[in-house]
């Protein structure tokens, strides 16, 4: 008798009885008995699923973590309706050991809480994208740095 994969139907069927959260934690916790690399930096970034659509109609945003050592997606979650990608960095981080590690993470996340949450309570290093929404830290990062080099 001859092996025939299911089809796509078959799969879509199966995987729409899964909890997302249950999946993304098993596959997540399998890539990390998987990776050899220690985590040493994080990346952290939100992104809109092209194509997907939730039952309100708009389509599924992400926050996630990435290893920038080993690619491995180290967390993420959905970003809840009625939130935003800064609210959702505390959840999807709160259960990842972070000390010692530099969290990278968009002007987005140039927030105090933010910072605070990341160096106090994770104990990791923070490295924010600076624009407009921080002008005062925008503008003393640029004066160190040009103390620093000379340049800007």
């Amino acid at each position: 008798m001859r092996y025939e994969p299911p089809r796509e139907t078959t799969i879509r069927r199966i995987l729409k009885q899964v909890r997302a959260e249950e999946f993304d934690e098993a596959v997540t916790a399998w890539m990390a008995e998987h990776d050899s690399l220690p985590l040493k930096q994080l990346a952290v970034d939100g992104k809109t699923i092209k194509g997907s659509r939730q039952k309100d109609g708009r389509p599924a945003h992400l926050v996630g973590g990435v290893s920038v050592g080993s690619g491995r997606l180290v967390a993420q979650r959905a970003v809840d309706e009625k939130s935003n990608e800064i609210t959702a960095l505390k959840p999807v981080l709160k259960d990842v050991a972070l000390d010692g590690v530099v969290a990278s993470a968009d002007a987005m996340h140039a927030q105090q809480e933010t910072a605070r949450f990341l160096m106090e309570e994770k104990g990791a290093h923070c490295f924010f994208t600076l624009k407009g929404n921080q002008p005062a830290y925008s503008g003393q990062s640029g004066h160190r740095f040009r103390d620093q080099t000379g340049q800007l």
